[in-house]
């Protein structure tokens, strides 16, 4: 009964529908990552700091042994770095990767139609 052609809209309709979804991901990833991303950097500053109080230490200054004992623990953690499962470590370099991955695609997908 009725044909749909890209003359009636539709076509403008599944655009801005698909715009919509990318620009929401985008939304919704680009602030994850950034903010993953400075948990690792946060954590390396802080065990940068517990070294060098360490080195500084005067045992007269602290309230004995218990601090210098809590400094070595945090300069002896590992740097956290979130995941997604563990496939991929959430960093800055994967922003830039995953959107030229979506616009790579998105260009293919756009062509096949």
């Amino acid at each position: 009964m009725f044909r749909l052609r890209r003359s009636d809209g539709l076509f403008t309709i599944y655009t801005v529908d698909l715009a919509c979804k990318i620009v929401t991901g985008f939304l919704m990833v680009y602030p994850l990552i950034l903010y993953c991303s400075r948990l690792s950097e946060n954590m390396s500053d802080i065990k940068e700091t517990a070294a060098d109080l360490i080195d500084q230490c005067h045992f007269e200054y602290f309230q004995g042994k218990r601090i210098l004992f809590l400094l070595k623990r945090i300069e002896k953690k590992d740097i956290i770095y979130l995941s997604a499962c563990g496939m991929i470590n959430l960093k800055r370099s994967f922003l830039l990767t995953a959107v030229g991955a979506i616009f790579t695609y998105g260009i293919l997908i756009y062509t096949l139609t």
